[in-house]
């Protein structure tokens, strides 16, 4: 391109131009500072390699030299530093040295402050490292030292901070490289991890010096813990040591913010000890009017809002935000140290200072707490979930009697918190008014975790404290929280303690009627066994005129076979040692009765020691029994 052609450029949309000496390539720069070649293809980096010349449009300089051809270009941010191969050159493509010495690469460091002043990492040697500034390429040196890597840029408040790092120690700068943040005049580190706004100060903790001795380099340490000891907070804008006026001249070792709603609160440690700080009254908490100072706070996890727990002398108390006073309880006063469960608990399990356990009663609110007390006794602890059976919720927990605390189930459903107890109009008999032996009786333990099924009906099994003092089982029904009562020997009731589980397994009917063994407690403390009609929950079943002796169990003949077709169902009350009544096997179920006096009676076996056989016919019936007797159904 000759001089004319240059001077008819369109001065509206090309600002410069640069002929490269080495091949007379033009190319242009337009009015935003993009540079392109001669076919008006912009150029995404103005300093290029092409072949053995090296461009640098924005110097408008260019450089030959055979060593160049097929090295790797790296170029700094501000296309001030150019490395190609092991060597870099400045803007006008001459070696950059640093202190003499040549450099070997550009490092992936780069720092540029707010006022335009930047900072590029480079190599020396094999493994060294310094930053230079990118303008004027002179040393980074901080306090006399040479800076050999760039630790980190942390935002806070506002303001910039970029951390530097020489072979001995770190060095924080603000705004440029003469911006160096010190304490009491001193280069510091700063913890930035440790930063919180604190009013209008902005604070963090301060280390005045951080070398290391152990041959590492330092670099490893500022990734490591720092023991909460070393180091203390300074405002950041001023440099100067953060201080409490509450506690006079005295380093701040440690501050962290204390997540209380509605509050501003934090938590601090001094090399004298630990305080709560209350920002808002620019003092110390205290609490009860002065009595009670602090050592540390945090909100309770269940209830956020309503208590948080200090620590006293080493000791857990709880406090009520609303009134900053302890939550103290009873008539002595007792300090409350913790408390557990959920807001929509009757009933909170929770601990004094001195480590005793009680139970605190919701039913006025949370903001009227109350020790949990049932028929005048303190209720020690909650055990387990709550549960509902018809209309009650219970409770099982321990109640403090003389002997100490003793299993019961509470009634929390109920304001007075009764001890769930069996029905109190449980009779000894059902067609008379005395009442039963166990009326009344407190449960002592439910096991709400599996239930006893029989048919269709539920059972839980239960504990509960006859009028002797003992313990024994019960079953509850799931359905109404009352025991399983029986007709015994005579119609006199009989609580049943349990089911046999063969019977439930193995059914064995009477008639219509599937008859499940239970054991049995009667009004005598006696344990016994009885079979009872899972279809009516009775043990006497109507036949005839009468009814049909009520039975302890059913049993298997002696040396019978397996295919025989009855089963033998024992009575429990007998003249002599066992007595039996046959019952097939297959529906319809019927008994084997006999007349007398006109009457059908069941036939009554007095053994079961003889080799029996399937019944079919009348003889073989008179084969086995004396009177054959007749098969018929029970209803």
């Amino acid at each position: 391109m000759n001089l004319q052609q240059l001077q008819n450029m369109d001065a509206s949309v090309w600002a410069d131009h640069f002929v490269e000496p080495h091949t007379e390539a033009l190319f242009r720069r337009d009015l935003r500072g993009n540079w392109y070649d001669v076919e008006g293809v912009r150029l995404t980096i103005p300093i290029f390699l092409r072949g053995d010349v090296l461009v640098n449009l924005p110097g408008k300089v260019a450089r030959r030299s055979y060593g160049f051809r097929g090295q790797e270009l790296l170029v700094s941010p501000g296309y001030t530093l150019i490395q190609i191969g092991r060597q870099v050159l400045n803007g006008q493509l001459e070696a950059v040295r640093y202190f003499g010495e040549r450099l070997a690469g550009l490092g992936p460091g780069y720092v540029k402050f707010s006022g335009g002043e930047a900072w590029q990492e480079v190599l020396l040697g094999l493994s060294r490292r310094a930053f230079i500034n990118e303008t004027d390429y002179r040393p980074l040196l901080i306090n006399g030292e040479e800076i050999v890597r760039h630790a980190g840029t942390e935002l806070h408040g506002g303001h910039r901070y970029e951390v530097f790092q020489s072979a001995t120690r770190f060095y924080v700068l603000r705004g440029g490289s003469d911006e160096l943040v010190t304490v009491n005049g001193a280069p510091a580190d700063i913890g930035f991890n440790t930063y919180l706004r604190f009013g209008e100060y902005e604070l963090a903790r301060a280390f005045q010096q951080r070398t290391r001795t152990d041959g590492k380099s330092v670099g490893d340490e500022r990734d490591e813990p720092v023991p909460s000891n070393q180091g203390f907070y300074v405002n950041l804008l001023t440099g100067e040591p953060f201080r409490v006026a509450a506690l006079g001249d005295v380093p701040i070792l440690g501050l962290a913010e204390l997540d209380v709603p509605g509050k501003s609160l934090y938590q601090i440690q001094t090399a004298e000890g630990a305080f709560v700080f209350d920002a808002k009254t620019d003092d110390l908490l205290t609490i009860d009017n002065g009595l009670l100072q602090p050592e540390s706070l945090h909100v309770h996890p269940t209830f956020p809002h309503l208590f948080y727990t200090i620590t006293v002398a080493g000791q857990e108390v709880i406090c009520d935000q609303r009134t900053g006073t302890s939550l103290a309880l009873g008539e002595e006063g007792l300090r409350v140290s913790k408390i557990t469960g959920q807001p929509e608990d009757r009933l909170l399990n929770a601990r004094t200072s001195r480590g005793a356990a009680l139970v605190l009663d919701t039913i006025d609110g949370l903001d009227e707490l109350r020790p949990a007390t049932t028929d005048g006794r303190r209720i020690v602890e909650t055990l387990g979930n709550p549960h509902r059976i018809s209309g009650l919720t219970l409770q099982p927990a321990l109640v403090q009697r003389l002997g100490g605390p003793v299993p019961r189930v509470l009634v929390i459903s109920d304001s007075e918190l009764p001890i769930f107890t069996l029905p109190t109009d449980l009779l000894a008999y059902d067609d008379q008014t005395k009442a039963s032996a166990h009326a009344g009786a407190e449960i002592v333990s439910v096991d709400f975790t599996t239930k006893v099924l029989a048919g269709k009906e539920a059972y839980y099994r239960a504990k509960f404290l006859t009028y002797q003092g003992a313990e024994e089982s019960v079953l509850l029904d799931a359905s109404n929280g009352r025991p399983l009562h029986l007709e015994g020997a005579g119609h006199r009731n009989e609580l049943v303690t349990g089911l046999v589980e063969s019977s439930l397994t193995n059914a064995h009917f009477l008639g219509e009627h599937q008859m499940i063994g239970a054991h049995t407690l009667t009004e005598d403390q006696k344990e016994s066994e009885v079979l009872f009609s899972l279809r009516n929950n009775r043990s006497w079943l109507p036949f005839y005129d009468g009814f049909l002796p009520i039975f302890r169990r059913t049993v298997q003949p002696t040396n019978a076979e397996q295919d025989w077709h009855y089963d033998l169902f024992e009575l429990r009350e007998s003249s002599g040692s066992g007595e039996y009544v046959a019952v097939e096997k297959k529906a319809p179920h019927r008994l084997l009765a006999q007349r007398v006096d006109g009457k059908l009676v069941p036939k009554i076996i007095t053994t079961k020691d003889r080799s029996l056989i399937n019944p079919e016919e009348v003889s073989q019936w008179r084969k086995i029994f004396a009177d054959a007797g007749v098969l018929v159904e029970v209803i």
